[in-house]
């Protein structure tokens, strides 16, 4: 059919809204839905970890006193950067790579770059503070201080967000990892560096006030009410004007559509 104007414009198929479409990605187990990604991101992370290990372990394990950390030495300052990824061996890389995977998990659905956001600012501070506080002349190695990071991230973001969620996560990842978080943050055992789990840990609830989830601020510009009148014109056209147009408005109303 068409009208007056010409034929009519074909219906654009409507767009799935984006509930639907977050929906079919968790449920197809689609690797592009959040859990796809954040699982995707994990086994990468894992699996530079284990292939550092190995390179590290070709060299006789020389990098643990080349590029850890060690307080107060510039010349040990890289290892601020690099120290997270090196092992003592593949046993302690295993005791980190269990808690690293699965609060990694939980932190990366909250997006990709969230969670990079939050691991290098982990590194960066806890690496810091553990390169001014920790005892001088002992290098310090491993993930330990992301693990205790991601814990000290996860733990606060209900307190700093207070949504329903966060909330949540944060308490069954305080029930969850709490008791051996506690006990790695205390001193006591020479072979822990608990002053780095510290460090992590702090570092941890600075990202997740950093990273919080901000509200967006309502715009004070009032809108304009369905109900409110038109603005009055400036000038009313002459009786003249309408006489004029009044037949072709009638003429134009008349006119049937042709098929």
């Amino acid at each position: 059919m068409t009208s007056e104007n010409g034929p009519l414009a074909p219906l654009a198929p409507a767009e799935p809204a984006a509930d639907t479409m977050e929906r079919d990605g968790w449920e197809s187990g689609s690797l592009r839905s959040p859990l796809g990604k954040s699982a995707t991101l994990m086994l990468a992370f894992l699996a530079v970890l284990w292939l550092v290990d190995l390179l590290n372990a070709a060299n006789d394990r020389s990098w643990n006193e080349r590029f850890g950390i060690v307080a107060r030495e510039p010349d040990h300052l890289l290892g601020i950067l690099i120290s997270p990824f090196l092992h003592s061996n593949a046993t302690h890389l295993v005791a980190n790579a269990s808690a690293l995977f699965t609060l990694g998990l939980v932190a990366g659905l909250y997006g990709v770059w969230r969670y990079l956001g939050v691991v290098s600012m982990i590194i960066l501070l806890g690496g810091a503070a553990d390169w001014l506080i920790g005892p001088a002349g002992t290098p310090a190695i491993g993930a330990s201080g992301i693990v205790f990071g991601l814990f000290g991230y996860l733990a606060s973001r209900g307190l700093f967000d207070r949504r329903p969620v966060d909330i949540v996560i944060s308490l069954g990842v305080a029930i969850a990892f709490g008791y051996h978080i506690v006990a790695g943050l205390l001193p006591g055992d020479e072979r822990i560096a608990w002053w780095g789990h510290l460090a992590g840990f702090l570092a941890g609830v600075i990202a997740a006030w950093v990273f919080r989830h901000r509200k967006r601020k309502k715009s004070m510009v009032p809108r304009p009410s369905d109900d409110a009148p038109d603005a009055a014109p400036d000038s009313a056209p002459d009786s003249a004007t309408v006489a004029g147009t009044r037949p072709a408005i009638q003429a134009q109303a008349d006119g049937p559509d042709r098929d």
